[in-house]
């Protein structure tokens, strides 16, 4: 995979497996980022993904995959059959910061083994959430894996994921938005839990 932003203010510009990509700006609290949830309606992109993710995450035992509706859905469902594994599906209770089952998720998952699966991760509310839940319900989170993170990865070294996309102030001019380094990301599996992309 290859990153570069010729044109900031068009979006972020990357390659995957070949194939240009340019994700939208989203802007979240005071911060600015790529949006990689546009690419969760792409087979192709989803099968490279599962792919990895499948391979990285074959040495965990586990008996099942969760995630959070929606953006985590499309993923899990390719990683799933892969791995010939169920998988449940959390969503936004009225309570803010909380999940609850979705419709037709079992509610008991009592000494289940359980990754937890998600195309992106940014803050790690989401995260906290989603084991409270699996706590809740008797369930022990053994792996958690994501496609990308945004912004510093160094805080996610338990994460297995992908690629790391950056971040900066919202009120950045898009014009100046600094460039990142051409990088490739290799389209085998990554060893162990490093984030898989080479160096510049």
């Amino acid at each position: 995979m290859t990153f570069s932003v010729p044109n900031p203010s068009d979006g972020y510009s990357l390659d995957i497996a070949g194939r240009p990509r340019v994700l939208p700006w989203r802007c979240a609290g005071r911060e600015r980022f790529p949006d990689p949830s546009v690419l969760n309606a792409d087979p192709e992109y989803l099968a490279w993904a599962a792919g990895l993710l499948d391979r990285e995450l074959g040495g965990i035992r586990h008996d099942l995959l969760v995630t959070v509706a929606a953006g985590g859905i499309p993923l899990v469902r390719t990683l799933a059959s892969r791995l010939d594994r169920p998988y449940g599906v959390a969503e936004r209770a009225e309570t803010e910061g909380t999940l609850r089952w979705a419709a037709g998720t079992p509610r008991d998952y009592a000494g289940s083994r359980v990754i937890v699966v998600d195309d992106w991760m940014r803050t790690g509310r989401t995260l906290s959430a989603i084991r409270q839940l699996l706590r809740r319900s008797g369930a022990r989170v053994v792996g958690v894996a994501a496609v990308w993170i945004v912004g510093d990865s160094a805080q996610w070294r338990d994460v297995v994921h992908l690629g790391t996309l950056p971040q900066y102030p919202e009120d950045l001019v898009p014009d100046s938005t600094p460039k990142t380094p051409n990088r490739s990301v290799a389209t085998t599996a990554p060893q162990g839990n490093a984030t898989p992309h080479t160096p510049p």
